[in-house]
């Protein structure tokens, strides 16, 4: 890697931890960076949408340090944007939630603006799109009945999954809670998904509350999703800073040794001691808020995964779609986990055979 790359990344991750827990940055001898230098970290928080984030870590420093007043404004643009959006997906997700309430259903939220709830200040996260967990198979297929009268068009996903527009928002209705693809761990997400159960949570601008994962779920469902993503395309940061917001908020709910079982019992223990190294290392987290104590000694394969791909990997060199047929594009999709064998046998071997298992499937 060039040093001019290296100096970038320094910088960059600096004011994401900034941000991210709202401190002065730890790397200020590496600034004032030039104009070109800016102008590159503002596209890299754009590429792993962080850009919220990194702009409260350039609020921490001292003023002589900003960048350009006309990065600087575009910056300002960005966020807001962000900001004025998350309120438009709060007042749809109100909206959304208590259509399905009307009809006796009472989805769960995954990930999204019920993780925004662990930041400091939530409307800096940026989101994506709406994603609903039904409990069982008569409500999900009550929900798409509900969707359709709504006079919205529900696509079904390989997966089993759903998506529509709703209000200009994307939203997918999904068949389970945590992502694991193990056909025999099913059982046991199921049964921990039981014993755990569900809390609820208030959003800004949502005059509603909304039904979410247990602090032990939670953990395991942003952890597990990380990990889908990393072992095809790829995942950008903002799932990464999810993690890590949830580790420090969540902290003091749940048994870290039962966690460590429970991992062991998915076969993630391994990958989840790179994501502690990752978040340790590169997002300032104290070891303390670690999902449980134990970690890999370096967390840099994890890092050219995340920085190669961006946001889901939409960055990825071969993840562009002009002018492909499905059925190239279907075999990019694929190569994508054959490019990440080594790293799949290393640290999620089982879990990785039967997520490239599902993808095969659904291709087909």
């Amino acid at each position: 890697m060039m040093i001019g790359q290296e100096k970038l990344e320094k910088a960059f991750f600096s004011l994401l931890r900034a941000g991210l827990w709202e401190r002065e940055p730890d790397e200020l001898s590496i600034f004032p960076l030039t104009r070109d230098e800016w102008w590159n970290v503002f596209v890299m928080t754009r590429k792993q949408t962080v850009t919220a984030l990194v702009y409260q870590g350039i609020c921490m420093m001292p003023e002589a340090l900003f960048p350009p007043q006309d990065i600087l404004l575009k910056w300002v643009a960005a966020v807001d944007v962000i900001e004025k959006f998350n309120g438009k997906m709060n007042k749809c997700l109100h909206e959304l939630y208590c259509t399905f309430a009307m009809n006796g259903l009472n989805p769960v939220l995954q990930k999204g603006q019920g993780v925004a709830t662990f930041y400091e200040n939530p409307l800096s996260r940026e989101c994506g799109d709406i994603d609903l967990y039904f409990t069982s198979k008569d409500d999900l297929r009550k929900a798409v009945e509900i969707v359709n009268r709504l006079e919205c068009k529900v696509n079904e996903m390989p997966d089993g999954s759903y998506n529509f527009r709703f209000r200009n928002v994307e939203v997918e209705i999904h068949k389970f809670l945590v992502d694991i693809c193990n056909p025999f761990k099913r059982k046991r997400i199921r049964n921990l998904e039981k014993s755990f159960g569900y809390t609820k949570v208030c959003l800004n601008g949502c005059g509603t509350e909304i039904s979410v994962p247990s602090p032990v779920i939670n953990l395991l469902l942003i952890n597990t999703h990380i990990l889908k993503h990393s072992l095809g395309w790829g995942i950008g940061l903002r799932q990464l800073c999810d993690m890590a917001r949830a580790c420090y908020s969540l902290n003091d709910c749940y048994s870290k040794v039962e966690m460590k079982k429970y991992c062991d019992e998915l076969g993630i223990t391994k990958w989840t001691r790179l994501l502690n190294a990752f978040m340790v290392d590169y997002l300032g987290l104290d070891e303390k808020f670690l999902i449980f104590s134990e970690r890999e000694k370096s967390s840099a394969i994890l890092k050219d995964i995340i920085m190669k791909g961006g946001n889901f990997g939409m960055d990825h060199c071969r993840r562009k779609s002009e002018g492909k047929s499905k059925m190239m594009a279907k075999f990019d999709t694929m190569l994508s986990f054959f490019s990440n064998m080594g790293f799949m046998l290393r640290y999620a071997p089982v879990e990785g055979f039967w997520t490239f298992a599902g993808l095969v499937k659904g291709q087909l």
